[in-house]
């Protein structure tokens, strides 16, 4: 079944104001997006480069990428899980809020992990019982290490994000109407 409407000039110039109108909101939220996501990507790059655990061997960037129907902020790297949710030991003493809703391995999981006996305590400091693993350093020398605390770099940059929306918003907006 067709069904026709007509509409006279007056009907279409009201119809192209509202849909100008709608843009308009639509191309505001989409720069306030843009605004809280910028801000969400500086401070991931000031938490990296806090990052305390930092050896050398990764290669954490922060990431924006503007999609057709969402922008992605988050970081990247061969370590960013582990930098971000932490590792061994420490990271289970220093836990990830939201790490249980993922499919990560428990903290202390994994062939590697071993316990420290005592030759291992007297080479590394590690203490006797401690678990432990060993990597190889950006020189190619044997690291041992009892993990690092989860670093939440992205965590605390949304937390942060979170703090400063209305700000963020109410200074993107003023911004937005100055332009008009």
């Amino acid at each position: 079944m067709k069904r026709i409407i007509k509409l006279n000039s007056k009907d279409i110039k009201s119809f192209s104001k509202e849909i100008l109108k709608m843009k308009e909101k639509f191309n505001a939220k989409n720069e306030i997006l843009k605004a809280l996501a910028k801000f969400m990507q500086e401070e991931i790059d000031k938490n990296i480069s806090n990052t305390q655990f930092e050896d050398g061997t990764h290669d954490l960037k922060s990431i924006y990428e503007e999609k057709a129907d969402s922008i992605v902020v988050g970081m990247r790297g061969k370590q960013s899980v582990y930098d971000e949710f932490g590792t061994g030991t420490e990271g289970a003493s220093n836990q990830h809020p939201m790490k249980s809703g993922t499919n990560l391995n428990a903290y202390n999981s994994g062939s590697t992990i071993r316990k420290a006996n005592s030759y291992i305590a007297d080479l590394t400091g590690i203490p006797q019982g401690e678990l432990y693993w060993t990597y190889t350093g950006q020189n190619g020398e044997k690291i041992y290490t009892t993990g690092i605390p989860a670093g939440k770099q992205v965590y605390n940059a949304y937390l942060s994000m979170q703090k400063e929306k209305k700000n963020i918003i109410m200074k993107k907006g003023r911004e937005l109407l100055s332009k008009q």
